[in-house]
């Protein structure tokens, strides 16, 4: 399997909201919000799990997990930003504050 990439992933996200549009989702907070009822639902899988539910699905809570990808994703492009270059610098911020310096992401 191919390894997909932040910016082949933005490119993509481009690409198809040119084709289909935003589909009602216009503005950096409806983004946030999306984003964020995601997030929620992800959490939501987690704590069933976490409370033994017998209908916890771990291919749902995939699902939830690639939802706030492409949110995040579709969030990056709203405003302008290279994720991929933005997640670089906040792991090697935080690992240069967590003392682990040599875990740093190149470029």
């Amino acid at each position: 399997m191919d390894t997909l990439t932040f910016g082949a992933a933005q490119n993509a996200f481009r690409e198809r909201s040119n084709k289909v549009g935003r589909k009602g989702i216009q503005t950096a907070l409806q983004l946030a919000n999306a984003l964020a009822g995601k997030a929620g639902k992800l959490c939501g899988s987690a704590k069933f799990e976490d409370r033994g539910a017998a209908d916890w699905n771990p291919a749902l809570e995939g699902a939830f997990l690639a939802d706030v990808v492409g949110y995040c994703i579709l969030y990056a492009n709203h405003r302008g930003l290279d994720l991929g270059a933005e997640v670089r610098a906040k792991f090697n911020a935080d690992s240069d504050r967590l003392g682990a310096a040599g875990c740093l992401l190149v470029s």
